[in-house]
């Protein structure tokens, strides 16, 4: 994986974009009517999203780890563990980031394992959105708009 975004683009889209389609999808998983199985399956998709952004603070070098909430419920650990991640990226130097290795070696830069985790964790909250959709199908469209309202749920 050679290219890279720079690392404001990588704090734009943890800090911004995937924090507000986790905030509509956890307005979604808050729903009172939505049915028991959706909303198991929607917790373990919301418990895979908290450890790849655990995994996205812990591989940044100043050794960002992720916050811990044991006993708390599974929406503050991965509002949390968001939290976390976006400190570590804030905490993270420009010319660190960017660093590549050489291509000759055929080595990963410090900054792939990063990239690849921050995919990953986009990947699981498309997953954790799909899931659901099942439930509020107008989530898709509000997510195309950021100015649209919170999302309307299924009567």
């Amino acid at each position: 994986m050679r290219h890279i975004p720079s690392l404001e683009e990588v704090r734009r889209r943890v800090g911004s974009i995937y924090r507000s389609r986790l905030d509509r999808a956890l307005t979604a998983l808050t729903h009172p009517d939505l049915p028991g199985p959706i909303r198991e399956r929607g917790e373990e998709e919301l418990a895979r999203v908290t450890r790849w952004l655990g995994r996205v603070a812990e591989l940044t070098p100043r050794g960002g780890h992720p916050h811990r909430h044991e006993e708390a419920d599974p929406i503050s650990r991965v509002q949390g563990a968001l939290d976390g991640a976006v400190e570590a990226l804030e905490r993270l130097d420009r010319a660190q980031f960017g660093r590549r290795a050489p291509s000759r070696r055929f080595e990963q830069s410090g900054s792939e394992p990063l990239w690849q985790a921050v995919l990953a964790t986009g990947t699981t909250i498309t997953l954790l959105l799909e899931t659901l959709s099942a439930f509020d199908r107008d989530l898709w469209w509000n997510l195309l708009d950021p100015n649209a309202p919170e999302p309307v749920m299924m009567q």
